[in-house]
């Protein structure tokens, strides 16, 4: 059980709550969070370079695990930003109503919408 509260608690949390939560109830694991933004900070530039590397040329090679990790970075970024583009910018431009009541005027009214085998029965 501890697990399950351990994963809500991460999923849940926003990063600061989720800081502070483990500087108290795990030491351990906050001291390892902190070493691990130091070298984020430390190696900043060169990571950056890096990635600069992979966006210039896509035939950059470092190591197949750098390679594999970038361009599932890149297909999660690409992902991140039509999903972005998609809540700015519809796609259909046309008035919901218009989709309603396209079919109002329809000169063959007694189509069935469960499809061609579709009979209506008198009862």
């Amino acid at each position: 059980m501890e697990g399950v509260d351990k994963i809500t608690l991460e999923l849940l949390m926003n990063k600061s709550q989720y800081n502070k939560y483990l500087a108290i109830k795990d030491p351990n694991k906050y001291e390892e969070l902190q070493q691990h933004l130091e070298k984020v900070a430390k190696y900043k530039d060169r990571i950056m370079q890096i990635t600069d590397e992979y966006c210039e040329n896509h035939n950059t090679q470092n190591s197949i695990e750098l390679d594999e990790a970038f361009s599932n970075y890149l297909k999660s970024c690409i992902r991140f930003i039509e999903m972005k583009e998609l809540e700015v910018e519809p796609k259909y431009e046309r008035d919901i109503e218009d989709v309603m009541f396209e079919r109002c005027d329809d000169p063959n009214p007694m189509k069935s919408f469960w499809g061609k085998g579709a009979v209506k029965k008198n009862m």
